[in-house]
């Protein structure tokens, strides 16, 4: 009965419940794409040019991170129930 929000990234980090606490200044826009959805061709989305972020790691260690980490950003937006094309520009 706990909920737990967790990103597992390619290079090994685990992050639980990440949240943004800060963002910008600034936005880019990029061409992104989404595994969970059947999209023809990547669309263009906004993400913050930069976050700062807090989380626990796998030992229950609490972390942060910073950056434009836009895998990151995408992976929280779907552990929000928002979908990429939401980010569409």
């Amino acid at each position: 009965g706990i909920p737990f929000n967790i990103i597992a990234l390619a290079n090994g980090t685990v992050m639980i419940n990440p949240k943004i606490v800060e963002a910008g200044p600034g936005t880019k826009r990029v061409l992104s794409n989404c595994g969970s959805l059947v999209l023809k061709e990547p669309i263009e989305v906004i993400r913050w040019a930069r976050v700062v972020i807090d989380y626990y790691n796998a030992r229950g260690i609490k972390c942060q991170t910073e950056g434009y980490l836009p895998t990151v950003q995408h992976e929280i937006d779907h552990n929000r129930g928002i979908l990429i094309t939401q980010r569409q520009s």
